[in-house]
């Protein structure tokens, strides 16, 4: 069973769909964005789609992808590294079966021409590293071993070239008498994972023979130095395995995220580029299997700055199983800052053992693409399965980090292995209030999510909830399966599912109960629904988006209005100081009716404010019943979501927008919202 997990709304990113690319495929995946700001992924393909797979997302947020492409490059090209130099795919890659090492370099986004050539030799070509300059120059780090032919050992070298692919320059900076050797848990030699840093000024590499990661400052230049980061804490111990690097502050620090694979620690330093010194490695996680077998912790991670403008640090993408050696985990370490001082880890996707290998993450329209490989439980090619998840933003209102190495795996659903079916998020949000109406105090809602008993169940799990809550239960012919964990009133949760209808079961702490249903979308902007309560004892939900079939200009925005408050009558919503009445002609009714709203440029600004009232028709507002106000900004909504407005009592109203945390105003819970009267000459005909 495959499981991917949805974070909590205060993790740095939140998981919004998780995609199969191909099949058997997978190992080395890559992808980056380009200047026209499509993601590309290449992977290695096995079997029948053997070789160097290639594929471009058709938007920035890769809703859709060209179908797969192999380069007429290699069979089985091996340790590929992608770069975009000079804004062309350029790719460095093991090939002839680990004998020779490869430089590709596109003519053209698409790759439909190309360039390669041969750019060393040796028994055994392992784990090269690829950076560009700013003026188009291409420098490739590696490791050629020898074990039978001379020149006998090992040797790091640095190459390099012009952007027609011309040598330009070679150096051996690192050279052993030992060739490279792997016969026990970890290699007894080899520089391995050679990581090119700061556009390749500067040059880290685990070297297995002696036990350390060794960094080498400004490594293309006569003024190069190196410098041990890290040295073996124990006779077993070897820090620098699966080293990645970010430069950040204009060049003026570096971070290093680097293994002790024999101790199981994930850790960080911080190295000054103008004394050439490193702080003391930081224990960032604790990670899972010991070894550098294909379920082994790391497994080809990738570092990568978040897009500038955010104030954020970089996000490292990488693999761990857990404790019990059952499922595989893609997990991510988010820094806070530059300087990586603050950092969260999470998990970002769950599934069977090997899955989230071989991650690579790249940025693109407030999108996190992260493309990774899914052993499936199997160490076989034919096993193998190429996906890529998206993430959006958890930076929302009311988050904060959830401070250093903590993991946020609250939710997680498990789906069947041989299903291409997309997955999408669904938020799922409690709008339940007392028999009163108002804001309740202390009371929480449980979701249980099911599918029909004919389909593949979908299992959700929480830490915090009871193993007595799931036993599956049959419920207006559906199988029911586990409970999330209990909201309170104004919560949210987002849930990873199939793009298809689902059942729900509701349950409040206060006794009532209710059933629902909701479709969920491909776009997780339009994929949420909410939970109410109909009378006293009976709970309803309501899942508006998929009601609303129409196509909508570019630049417009759907805005959807519901009332949920059965003592409140038929109601209008009125907003622009009353010049704007949202429904002119058909009374706003309780309760599972929503109205579709689409509006052009500019629409609303934030902190817009209007009022729910007495439903009169065509312009004549009545008594108001609660005040409207709108608490998101163009760039959270356009083209991203659709913002719900709920009336919910007296003085009580909740607006949502996915990805985001809800707002309430009115009452002592909620956040304060102006009451705005009717106009004294229109208010005379409320009666």
């Amino acid at each position: 069973m495959l499981s991917y997990c949805a974070l909590s709304a205060s993790s740095g990113w939140v998981l919004q769909t998780v995609q199969k690319l191909d099949q058997p495929a997978g190992r080395y995946t890559q992808v980056r964005t380009s200047i026209d700001g499509r993601p590309t992924m290449v992977w290695n393909g096995c079997g029948p789609v053997a070789g160097l797979r290639f594929c471009r997302c058709s938007d920035p947020t890769c809703s859709t992808w060209a179908p797969a492409i192999t380069l007429p490059i290699d069979s089985n090209p091996r340790f590929i590294r992608m770069e975009f130099i000079l804004n062309l795919p350029t790719f460095v890659y093991s090939a002839c079966n680990g004998t020779e090492l490869h430089l590709t370099r596109c003519a053209d986004q698409d790759c439909k021409r190309m360039q390669t050539r041969t750019i060393a030799r040796a028994e055994t070509v392992r784990h090269p590293g690829l950076a560009g300059t700013a003026d188009g120059q291409i420098l490739v780090a590696a490791e050629l071993s020898n074990s039978t032919v001379r020149p006998r050992g090992c040797s790091l070298i640095l190459l390099r070239f012009g952007a027609n692919l011309t040598l330009r320059h070679s150096s051996v900076i690192d050279r052993s008498e030992f060739p490279y050797a792997h016969k026990s848990l970890l290699p007894s030699g080899g520089f391995e994972m050679p990581c090119l840093i700061g556009g390749g000024s500067h040059l880290a590499y685990w070297r297995a023979e002696s036990q350390e990661l060794v960094l080498v400052f400004w490594v293309d230049s006569s003024n190069a130095s190196a410098l041990v980061v890290d040295s073996n804490r124990t006779a077993t111990s070897s820090p620098g395995a699966w080293t990645r690097g970010v430069s950040v502050e204009n060049g003026a620090t570096l971070i290093l995220a680097f293994w002790d694979v024999a101790l199981g620690y994930l850790l960080l330093a911080r190295c000054t580029t103008r004394t050439r010194r490193c702080s003391a490695p930081e224990v960032a996680d604790q990670t899972g299997r010991r070894d550098l077998s294909d379920f082994g912790a790391g497994a080809f991670p990738d570092f990568q700055m978040q897009p500038a403008g955010t104030g954020r640090g970089p996000v490292l993408a990488y693999f761990s199983e857990d404790d019990a050696s059952t499922s595989g985990m893609l997990k991510l370490l988010t820094c806070a800052d530059p300087r990586c001082n603050d950092f969260e880890v999470t998990v970002g996707a769950r599934g069977k053992p090997g899955f989230g290998r071989d991650a690579s993450v790249s940025f693109a329209a407030a999108t996190m693409i992260v493309t990774f490989l899914d052993l499936q439980g199997n160490d076989s090619e034919l096993s193998m399965v190429a996906r890529f998840a998206t993430f959006k933003p958890g930076h929302i209102q009311g988050a904060t980090l959830m401070g250093r190495a903590q993991t946020t795996e609250r939710f997680t659903m498990k789906m069947p292995v041989e299903s291409d079916e997309s997955m999408t998020s669904m938020m799922l949000c409690n709008a339940v209030v007392s028999n009163r109406g108002f804001a309740p105090h202390n009371v929480t809602l449980i979701f249980r999510i099911s599918v029909s008993t004919a389909t593949p169940a979908l299992r959700f799990s929480s830490s915090s909830s009871s193993s007595s809550n799931r036993n599956s239960q049959l419920f207006d012919g559906s199988a029911y399966v586990d409970d999330s964990p209990a909201l309170r009133f104004g919560e949210c949760a987002n849930f990873i599912v199939h793009v298809r209808t689902h059942h729900v079961q509701l349950a409040s702490s206060d006794g009532a109960n209710g059933t629902g249903r909701f479709i969920a979308l491909a776009s997780p902007g339009r994929s949420y629904a909410v939970a109410y309560r109909a009378d006293s004892t009976a709970l309803r939900l309501i899942a508006p988006s998929s009601e609303f079939r129409e196509e909508i200009p570019v630049g417009w925005n759907r805005f959807v209005w519901a009332n949920l408050c059965p003592r409140c009558g038929n109601v209008s919503a009125w907003v622009s100081d009353y010049q704007k009445q949202i429904n002119p002609v058909e009374p706003m009714a309780c309760c599972g009716h929503a109205i579709n709203e689409t509006e052009g440029p500019p629409g609303p600004s934030l902190g817009a404010v209007g009022m729910f009232t007495q439903f009169r028709p065509m312009a004549m507002p009545s008594d108001p019943i609660a005040p409207i106000c709108f608490p998101w900004a163009h760039d959270q909504y356009n083209g991203r979501g659709e913002p719900f407005q709920m009336l919910l009592g007296p003085n009580l109203t909740m607006t949502i927008l996915s990805g985001h945390t809800p707002v309430v105003y009115g009452t002592a819970q909620g956040t304060w919202c102006p009451y705005i009267t009717p106009p004294q000459n229109m208010y005379t005909n409320s009666s």
